[in-house]
């Protein structure tokens, strides 16, 4: 079943069909797009609307590749940090058994297993969410091919 969603943006009404529970995700990106054409209008006066939906798109997506790129390049230097963490778990496994050599190898790679294990999983969790690039959020707002404008 279709709902129709009334968005301003830009100062202009637009009624917007959209699948049923699809609601709050297309009123909260039209607020991002008012929000670029708002600042539009102020910067250069009124627009002709579709100027002013395409500069407001443009600039959105600009800001989305950049998004993009900051998320592919957390993600490299999280990889990075995980092989330096894997690395500093293997040094300290041999600095344990050359302390105590009486240590089982077992309890050695125990010990700095579930430590180093702690850390990557605090480190994992923490910044995981944020190296989500943004379209792929976008996604998974549930918008589809059934939006249209009325």
């Amino acid at each position: 079943m279709m709902s129709e969603v009334k968005l301003s943006i830009g100062g202009r009404i637009f009624h917007v069909a959209c699948d049923d529970g699809e609601e709050t995700e297309l009123l909260e990106s039209s607020k991002l797009l008012d929000q670029e054409a708002e600042k539009l209008q102020n910067q250069l006066g009124k627009l002709p609307e579709d100027q002013m939906l395409l500069m407001a798109g443009l600039i959105l997506g600009d800001r989305l590749r950049s998004k993009d790129e900051e998320s592919r390049l957390l993600g490299s230097n999280l990889e990075k940090v995980q092989q330096e963490l894997i690395s500093v778990k293997d040094e300290m496994r041999l600095i344990l058994q050359e302390r105590d050599p009486s240590l089982s190898e077992n309890n050695v790679l125990l010990t700095v297993s579930s430590l180093m294990d702690e850390v990557l999983s605090s480190l994992t969790t923490n910044v995981e969410t944020d190296l989500k690039p943004p379209t792929e959020k976008i996604s998974k707002t549930g918008l589809d091919s059934q939006t249209k404008l009325l």
